[in-house]
């Protein structure tokens, strides 16, 4: 079974916050609440805010789902991030997705001989994957897609 966990792009902030574990946690006036919650990563390392509040500010806050795979040096893979993907001959980035119709994590890059100008694929047809940044942190990553390493 995939273990669930999210980390959360903070759209003020400009800064990615740590992913999210269930955890039994106190929060005002001693009251006990067990759920998940996200913990900053940049500033006091103890704030954190409960993943339904982040979940109810989608202009302040975007979250992405672990896919429940790890990259070729143990990485862990998630929405939004850009992996460098290998088929037989050739190396490029691509970002992962969550596609709705198909229930699970893809690979997505543009295509030019596409209509809608995006290819995707399942991310277990690739191999040797590596995480390389994220769409946020690193969004010239995608621009390299037209330029293929030949292996």
């Amino acid at each position: 079974m995939r273990e669930i966990k999210f980390r959360v792009w903070d759209k003020v902030d400009k800064e990615m916050m740590s992913p999210a574990k269930w955890e039994e946690n106190y929060v005002g006036g001693g009251n006990k609440k067990i759920g998940l919650y996200i913990y900053r990563s940049r500033k006091d390392p103890k704030q954190h805010s409960s993943l339904d509040w982040v979940l109810r500010h989608p202009e302040s806050f975007e979250v992405m789902q672990f896919t429940g795979l790890h990259d070729k040096n143990g990485k862990e893979i998630y929405e939004g991030d850009i992996c460098l993907a290998a088929l037989p001959k050739e190396r490029f980035p691509v970002e992962v997705i969550w596609h709705d119709d198909k229930a699970g994590f893809l690979f997505q890059w543009d295509d030019a001989t596409y209509e809608s100008g995006k290819d995707e694929m399942e991310i277990d047809l690739f191999r040797d994957i590596e995480v390389i940044g994220n769409v946020h942190d690193n969004p010239e990553l995608l621009e390299e897609q037209g330029k293929c390493e030949q292996q």
